[in-house]
């Protein structure tokens, strides 16, 4: 009994094939300990947004009349930047800020609410405003930060979802002639805000000029040096909605 019992033991425990190698398992990829800089400059439409605006009207008997409103409109920015993406554990994170030449078409649009009447004329405010300002730009130059995550490859491109924060303003400033014909000149001054909380998703494909396959097209900054084109759509607060893109150098160091 005891040799037939562990006759039934020997066979319940298999000896393990010897000829079959283990798989090796491929090394670990290290950690990309390089920093990224990357300037780019571009195009941005603002597809939409809405701004509010403040105006002061100082009348020739000295009176100061103020009003405020919000308007809906959509604009362009030239921009121009640069972004850097850390090293290490924070790898997958990207920072950058943008200085923006442009903003939303305020030209033409009122600074007086519809509703409301006046001791002078809006139509030769708006008038004065347009006459003077057809040839400039309202808006102040903006500086504009964000942070961005990557999320992956996807089609030879980098994707990476973060948040961007705008602040601009702009301002007409100048006299007019409160009733038409009129010799008297009143004051006025109209500070014009446009701010918003954005969600930002950009798309990043980079040429890496110093790789073997050269001028090659992929989601990775394999090279020391290269281009990188940039797509971006951003939409937030204020009914916001942003569509840049960009092109410019790269290097890593």
């Amino acid at each position: 009994m005891d040799a037939e019992g562990s006759a039934t033991q020997g066979q319940s425990s298999p000896v393990p094939d010897q000829s079959r190698p283990r798989p090796v398992e491929p090394p670990r990829r290290p950690r990309d300990q390089s920093i990224r800089l990357a300037l780019v400059g571009g195009l941005n439409i603002l597809a939409w947004g809405k701004y509010s605006y403040a105006t002061r009207v100082s009348t020739p008997g000295g009176q100061q009349l103020d009003y405020a409103g919000t308007q809906g409109s959509l604009g362009v920015t030239l921009f121009a930047g640069g972004a850097v993406t850390l090293p290490g554990g924070l790898r997958r994170l990207t920072v950058g800020a943008n200085i923006n030449l442009g903003g939303l078409a305020a030209l033409g649009r009122p600074v007086i609410p519809d509703r409301v009447s006046t001791p002078f004329s809006k139509q030769a405010l708006q008038d004065e405003i347009q006459r003077k300002y057809w040839n400039r730009v309202a808006w102040h130059p903006s500086l504009s930060a964000y942070i961005e995550h990557d999320l992956g490859i996807f089609d030879r491109a980098r994707w990476r979802i973060g948040y961007q924060f705008w602040r601009q303003s702009g301002s007409f400033e100048g006299s007019f002639s409160p009733i038409p014909g009129s010799p008297a000149h009143a004051e006025y001054d109209v500070r014009l805000r446009h701010s918003s909380h954005l969600v930002r998703v950009s798309l990043n494909s980079y040429i890496n000029l110093d790789d073997e396959d050269t001028y090659a097209v992929s989601g990775r900054s394999t090279g020391k040096s290269g281009l990188v084109r940039q797509v971006v759509v951003l939409a937030g607060t204020h009914q916001t909605v942003m569509v840049c893109v960009g092109i410019g150098p790269f290097w890593r160091f």
